[in-house]
């Protein structure tokens, strides 16, 4: 026999309170919260992607050694981060620095969790320290569509380049809505697409970044760019 579970009510004043991160009182810098509850929803995003790329962290051509520099710009809860640390310390190659940048430091790991050679700073891609000019090896950065419009993503590839060393590479993961086209009218009106659109409309971002990204590197002055279909 089924039984059913009658929970205590609880009030709104009752509920915990959200926080979100604001550029001015009218406009969002960061689209969703940037609390403890967001930082567990984005370590759990950040498994789930790199569980579905086969567990493979780097994709960008290029083997990391003694010395090396690894931004992860955008880095939110740090998992990834997190994850590459553990990944070189299997491989006995720990001492190469990892960074990890946001706009806000609320959802950065807590310090027990950081290792010796990592550290979080709250830092914009579109403005990057003058001292990272020329040092990083890798930047990985991950779902930032709906976070910087056309001019914010050609300053940030251009601040990407300025701090790479010669031969350094990035890899952007975003998302890629070339495979949800479809001449059904149902698809094409469906509530999850109007809402993308209308999404994009209000904060001016470019929804089909995947459309545009590949000239944009080109732009900034990155060589050997190459666009992945997974």
């Amino acid at each position: 026999m089924a039984t059913v579970e009658v929970l205590p009510a609880v009030s709104v004043d009752e509920k915990p309170k959200r926080y979100y991160i604001f550029e001015s009182e009218e406009v969002h810098k960061y689209l969703l919260p940037a609390d403890e509850e967001e930082r567990v929803r984005l370590d759990e995003q950040s498994l789930g992607i790199i569980q579905a790329f086969d567990n493979k962290l780097i994709w960008a051509p290029i083997t990391l050694k003694e010395g090396d520099a690894v931004l992860d710009s955008g880095t939110g809860s740090g998992h990834w981060l997190l994850s590459l640390a553990k990944e070189l310390e299997a491989q006995k190659i720990p001492s190469i620095r990892l960074l990890g940048s946001d706009i806000t430091p609320r959802m950065f790991p807590p310090p027990s969790l950081i290792p010796h050679n990592a550290s979080f700073s709250t830092d914009s891609i579109t403005e990057l320290p003058a001292s990272w000019s020329g040092t990083i090896s890798l930047i990985h950065q991950r779902l930032l569509f709906l976070a910087l419009q056309e001019p914010q993503w050609k300053t940030a590839l251009s601040e990407m380049y300025r701090v790479l060393t010669p031969g350094g590479c990035i890899q952007l993961f975003e998302l890629n809505y070339r495979g949800f086209d479809s001449p059904n009218e149902a698809l094409k009106t469906h509530k999850a697409f109007q809402f993308r659109n209308r999404l994009g409309e209000v904060r001016k971002v470019v929804v089909d970044i995947v459309d545009h990204l590949e000239g944009w590197i080109k732009e900034a002055g990155f060589v050997d760019g190459s666009e992945g279909d997974q």
